[in-house]
């Protein structure tokens, strides 16, 4: 009986780990697409009214990070939807805007301030 009890636990185990396999390589994917699709909106920008401000915009741990260049502060973005994203921890609206190419040509914060991507 003991055996027979063994063998059906270790058996349910077995099936559980290779059911779970095939989710654990889908989020895998999942986070790969998402990197991806990050990767349209980083690049260095500068800010339009005045060209020695500047920030860089990374990719880190799935989520867009924009550094400043007046004083190396990273904030993090949060994705909202479409091409609208916000400043956590400040609230500030960040809306990036597509050329007639498609490309990501520039963002606008707070639906002022404009930067245009001078580099990838």
């Amino acid at each position: 009986m003991k055996k027979h009890l063994i063998f059906t636990l270790l058996t349910c185990a077995t099936v559980a780990i290779a059911d779970a396999a095939p989710r654990l390589q889908q989020v895998t994917s999942v986070e790969k697409i998402r990197q991806d699709s990050l990767t349209e909106y980083t690049g260095k920008y500068e800010l339009s009214r005045d060209t020695n401000l500047y920030v860089t915009i990374v990719i880190e741990n799935n989520s867009l990070v924009a550094t400043q260049s007046w004083d190396n502060a990273h904030k993090q973005l949060e994705h909202l939807n479409g091409d609208n994203f916000i400043v956590s921890g400040i609230g500030w609206s960040v809306q990036f805007v597509r050329g007639d190419d498609k490309r990501v040509a520039r963002f606008i914060i707070s639906a002022k301030d404009v930067w245009n991507k001078v580099s990838n």
